[in-house]
């Protein structure tokens, strides 16, 4: 293995490497990016195929999706998209031969030695990722035109093996279309019951496990009525009751400008399901070691309540939903990733994925208490007070600091307090701008649940006067029109080595699963 690029991209690494592939016969690039957390977790992979014509390039060069995967923690994948070499057979035409290589298994001469890359994208390439990188064991797969056809029919003949899948312009019927025609003849033969099994539309109705897709369309494309069809592809996921998101987007093109405009939602998609749910086999971690709280309502209705919830503490990291609210509204905070503040060694803090620049939503993910700080002085403490009245917020004693005022000191909050701010906020009940509400709901996102439920939350840590820790899971799931809020928290009767933020969060997952169980 040989780096051959190594540059700095959104805080991370966009990096080139090449290998020699005993698949394909010849020597193949990669590319990989490796958000700034990578360093220290094992995130997942996401694998991106690329149209004819394409190589490793085209796309770390010009979708710009390194942002997103920092944002969402989800390392890259992105492949050359045929084999390559003097000794590698080729063929004048721009849709058969190098750079042209469909991502199936070729049976044909002269093909049949090298023309291998759906075993190559399948198998050899995440062995040697996970053999030679530090990455976790989820994939998920996506790409665009033929890229996109190679997604979509691996993910259908390996739901095992991946988590997500999703498709820019994908080529859904190869088997009905000039490019897969003339593709697919050359490399399997005139036996179209052969093609069958690399053909999305034929495979849906195959399909066991009935894995979401999201594929995005542009009505301007060139390709579209030719080469695409995807109405054929919604028409078979119908019939079949496969979950299809199908976005016929006005105006684009088959190009990067396309790509580059919905990318994010795409990284979004994959990493909903790419997520680690923490339930650690839903054995409890507080038993005897701490006193523990849950409420959860759906309006004014209790949905389930266990301990004592009439306790105010502070609200520590949980602060930065309101902060986040005041911070947009106040227009400090102008988008999900600006403005980015920079780091100061000065603010020391005890995290080290906090040791660096940060954005509005990389700042409530890693939960960075400098950037709080940094927000409320440029807000200012008569702002502040006003906004903390206005919403009500627990006791609404700030006298302990513009900058330090709920983080174990004067600021105190009870469950059901903490439940009635959210449900406030969520029905949009405070004197905020609604792109306040649309950007703090966005960065607060976490995960989708069992039974198709999103998740939205934050944690928080502190001590109490024992110098003991305390910590919160709040937030809320949604689904459709149903939205129930929630609030966990854990008070250590004794010294523990791990956060309460995290043993709260880890406790409320399983009590969100029983709830979610109960309401399907």
């Amino acid at each position: 293995m040989k780096r051959l690029e190594h540059r700095a991209c959104f805080g991370g690494w966009q990096d080139v490497y090449q290998h020699e592939s005993k698949t394909l016969g010849c020597l193949m690039n990669f590319g990989i990016y490796f958000p700034r957390t990578a360093q220290t977790k094992k995130l997942p992979v996401l694998y991106w195929l690329s149209g004819l014509t394409c190589n490793e390039q085209n796309f770390i060069t010009k979708a710009g999706a390194q942002r997103y995967a920092d944002e969402h923690q989800v390392i890259l994948v992105s492949p050359d998209t045929s084999p390559r070499g003097e000794d590698i057979p080729n063929d004048n035409a721009y849709d058969l031969g190098m750079g042209a290589g469909f991502y199936i298994n070729a049976t044909q001469e002269p093909w049949a030695k090298n023309f291998k890359m759906y075993d190559y994208i399948v198998h050899e390439l995440p062995t040697f990722i996970e053999s030679n990188f530090s990455v976790g064991e989820k994939r998920g797969i996506s790409g665009h035109s033929m890229g996109g056809h190679g997604a979509l029919m691996i993910a259908l003949k390996n739901p095992d093996r991946y988590q997500s899948v999703s498709a820019f312009s994908p080529i859904v019927a190869p088997s009905q279309v000039p490019w897969g025609q003339k593709a697919f003849t050359a490399y399997l033969g005139n036996n179209q019951e052969a093609w069958k099994a690399y053909d999305t539309v034929e495979l849906i109705s195959q399909s066991s496990k009935k894995m979401p897709i999201l594929v995005d369309q542009g009505t301007g494309d060139e390709f579209l009525a030719n080469q695409l069809k995807p109405e054929l592809l919604k028409s078979a996921c119908e019939k079949s009751g496969h979950p299809l998101t199908l976005n016929m987007r006005e105006g684009y093109d088959h190009s990067y400008y396309f790509i580059s405009t919905f990318i994010g939602e795409h990284v979004r998609h994959h990493a909903k399901y790419l997520a680690t749910i923490l339930m650690f086999l839903f054995v409890s971690v507080t038993e005897t070691y701490a006193k523990e709280c849950f409420l959860i309502k759906e309006k004014d209705k209790v949905i389930k309540t266990d301990g004592d919830c009439s306790i105010a503490f502070a609200p520590n990291s949980t602060f930065k939903i309101p902060l986040a609210l005041m911070g947009f509204d106040s227009k400090i905070l102008t988008s999900e990733t600006e403005p980015s503040f920079p780091f100061k060694a000065e603010y020391a803090p005890k995290i080290n994925v906090c040791k660096g620049d940060h954005n509005p939503k990389t700042w409530m993910r890693d939960s960075c208490v400098w950037f709080s700080q940094v927000l409320t002085t440029k807000m200012g403490m008569e702002k502040f007070r006003n906004y903390v009245k206005s919403f009500n917020y627990g006791n609404k004693d700030i006298s302990g600091g513009l900058t330090t005022s709920w983080l174990s000191s004067s600021i105190q909050i009870t469950a059901d307090q903490q439940i009635q701010f959210l449900q406030n906020m969520i029905d949009n009940k405070f004197s905020v701008s609604p792109k306040a509400y649309e950007m703090t709901k966005n960065i607060l996102y976490i995960q989708e649940l069992p039974g198709g439920w999103n998740l939205y939350g934050k944690t928080g840590n502190g001590m109490n006067k024992d110098n003991l820790q305390q910590g919160w899971f709040v937030g809320w799931i949604e689904k459709g029109d149903r939205k129930l809020v929630f609030a966990h928290h854990i008070a250590d009767e004794a010294v523990q080595k791990s956060y309460a933020s995290f043993r709260s969060k880890n406790e409320a997952m399983i009590k969100l699963w029983y709830v979610i169980d109960s309401l399907e």
